[in-house]
């Protein structure tokens, strides 16, 4: 560890009151620390993230410009902003009459068209799960 990281883990924990790391000479999760050493995780953490706030150490590595302060910007006039994406058309309407030709078309094509015909099956049976229920189905 650089001597500079050192000398903020030491300002740190001298600000909760306890040794390096709340005494922990190996790694261990958090969960399975006792109360007291808990604690004085927390304590650590939140005595770090004051002193981030305030200036008293900056926060290194690639999260840390995440735990610095925005600077101060100026709020506009109070005009709403205008959009910087245009809103997309309107979706086009159909009306009864095209759904119609379209069926027609598509049926006229399954007349020619094996792919066509097989879609238009499938469409119309995809929640039959047998032979027997397709067969009644189809029964008029």
């Amino acid at each position: 560890m650089r001597k500079h990281s050192q000398a903020v883990l030491h300002t740190i924990w001298e600000a909760v009151g306890t040794p390096a790391r709340a005494g922990l000479n190996v790694w261990r999760p958090f969960e399975a620390l006792d109360r007291d050493r808990q604690e004085a995780m927390l304590q650590a953490a939140a005595v770090a993230m004051r002193q981030t706030e305030t200036g008293a150490i900056t926060a290194r590595g690639t999260l840390g410009p995440l735990l610095t302060s925005m600077p101060y910007q100026p709020v506009g006039s109070g005009a709403p902003a205008r959009p910087t994406v245009p809103r997309p058309p309107p979706a086009p309407r159909h009306s009864p009459a095209d759904f119609d030709a379209a069926l027609k078309d598509v049926f006229e094509a399954a007349k020619t068209d094996q792919t066509t015909a097989r879609w238009i099956l499938q469409c119309l049976t995809w929640r039959l799960r047998s032979t027997a229920a397709f067969e009644r189905e189809a029964r008029p």
